[in-house]
């Protein structure tokens, strides 16, 4: 994102911090549903949810070596859980927690941009009558402006 174009809600939302955030959340997720099932201890999932953390410069740093963003978050995240982490991300792909973060990202994202367009709508409808699919119209170009960036 080019931080000069950027408001401050999204370049929260798509910070590195939030998807690690985020990452890490189905991580303990998906343990918690594993010992729900008897895949893992139960202790080993509260253990992994009262531990759980994660710091972004080690990350990097940790990747510098491993050159995998994954391999090197749940690295770090390791640290701070100990020998129960060996059941995080069991049974998973670096894709199952980098798409399901992504979209929960877009998800904020879009509530963010939402709530920005209702407010402009709001302004434009006391001077005309917008009917919400004139607002919807609206909306589109709106979320499109930076190639690449997720739309909606």
């Amino acid at each position: 994102m080019i931080e000069r174009y950027t408001l401050p809600e999204m370049a929260e939302i798509w910070s590195q911090e939030n998807k690690l955030r985020i990452m890490m959340e189905v991580e303990v997720l998906a343990c918690e549903g594993m010992a729900a099932i008897g895949q893992i201890p139960e202790e080993a999932a509260k253990n992994i949810r009262a531990k759980a953390n994660f710091n972004v410069d080690r990350v990097n740093e940790i990747e510098q070596t491993t050159r995998h963003d994954v391999i090197a978050f749940l690295s770090c995240v390791g640290e701070y859980i100990g020998d129960d982490a060996k059941y995080m991300h069991a049974g998973m792909t670096s894709s199952d927690v980098l798409d399901t973060s992504e979209a929960v990202q877009m998800k904020q994202a879009r509530g963010s941009h939402f709530e920005a367009v209702e407010g402009i709508c709001g302004s434009i409808a006391g001077k005309k009558q917008f009917s919400i699919k004139i607002r919807c119209a609206l909306a589109v170009p709106m979320l499109c402006m930076q190639n690449r960036l997720p739309s909606a």
